[in-house]
């Protein structure tokens, strides 16, 4: 049996992907889905509820596809992974990195955006932050390292280089290399590029 509340969901994150918050609208959506508006309404408030649960959803998949790939890894090794598979030329990826841009864009002129943008931005800082002090612990990370401000640098780090490789100012492989130095230089120590097949993108 098809799930319609996930159906609505992922067509509302192409629509912003494709034509950005300000073009979001419940009958562009109801047409991606092919459901009836109603519908959407059934499930969702409204546009601005449903606008909170597209970020929910983007937040779900990118956990998906950043824990499995970390998974039965050490604690530094995680850290690379998650934060490397943030940018890589997967449709998924790429769709997530647009309504991220999208939404933290939208914030600064819809104030009902702020609250929810600034949860979901807190909890991907602290599970940066949880993964670094966990590599400290197992001695891959110095203890001098101050975990909370590492981890909010490459969270920052991660947006704006999101921006300019979703814009194609930057290839997914130089972006990918610059992520790689920053983490080196925050944690110490040397961490590679470690592709995993991800073919750069045009530009850079």
């Amino acid at each position: 049996m098809k799930d319609r509340k996930l159906d609505i969901l992922e067509a509302s994150c192409r629509v912003v992907a494709r034509c950005g918050v300000r073009g979001l609208r419940v009958e562009e959506v109801a047409r991606e889905a092919g459901v009836s508006v109603a519908l959407i309404y059934y499930y969702f408030q409204n546009r601005e509820d449903l606008l909170r649960r597209v970020l929910e959803h983007a937040n779900a998949r990118a956990s998906a596809y950043t824990q499995a790939a970390a998974s039965g890894r050490g604690a530094r090794a995680q850290i690379a992974e998650i934060v490397l598979r943030e940018i890589q030329d997967d449709p998924v990826v790429v769709e997530n990195v647009a309504v991220w841009s999208e939404i933290g864009a939208s914030a600064m002129f819809e104030p009902a955006l702020r609250e929810p943008l600034g949860v979901s931005v807190g909890l991907w800082v602290a599970s940066i932050e949880q993964l670094i002090a966990g590599a400290q612990a197992e001695g891959a990370v110095a203890a001098s390292v101050d975990a909370a401000a590492a981890a909010a640098r490459l969270a920052a780090l991660i947006d704006g280089l999101s921006t300019r490789w979703l814009t194609g100012s930057l290839s997914t492989e130089a972006a990918r290399g610059l992520l790689a130095g920053a983490l080196a230089l925050e944690l110490g120590g040397e961490t590679a590029p470690a592709d995993r097949g991800c073919a750069p993108a045009a530009g850079g």
